[in-house]
């Protein structure tokens, strides 16, 4: 039960953090993905950020966002509740 709190606590930090802020008209540039684990099927509710804006993955693990950086490289992600990797 403590756990499952400060999962949702630091999500609830994570999308205060991830909230556009800006003031001026931008361009933004589409980012879009999968996210999988170990295979085709897709991983849904996974957070997914450019480090701007923060986006969930649907129920097949895709994700879309704008972003403002056209040369943009990486995208990073959390490792959603109940799911673990096998080492």
């Amino acid at each position: 039960m403590q756990k499952k709190s400060l999962n949702s606590i630091l999500f609830a930090a994570l999308l205060c953090v991830c909230l556009p802020t800006r003031t001026e008209a931008q361009t933004s540039y589409p980012v879009k993905g999968k996210v999988t684990c170990g295979g085709e099927k897709g991983v849904a509710n996974v957070v997914v950020t450019d480090g701007q804006t923060c986006v969930l993955t649907d129920k097949d693990g895709l994700f879309s966002m704008p972003s403002p950086d056209r040369n943009a490289e990486f995208v990073y992600i959390t490792t959603p509740s109940g799911v673990s990797y096998a080492r």
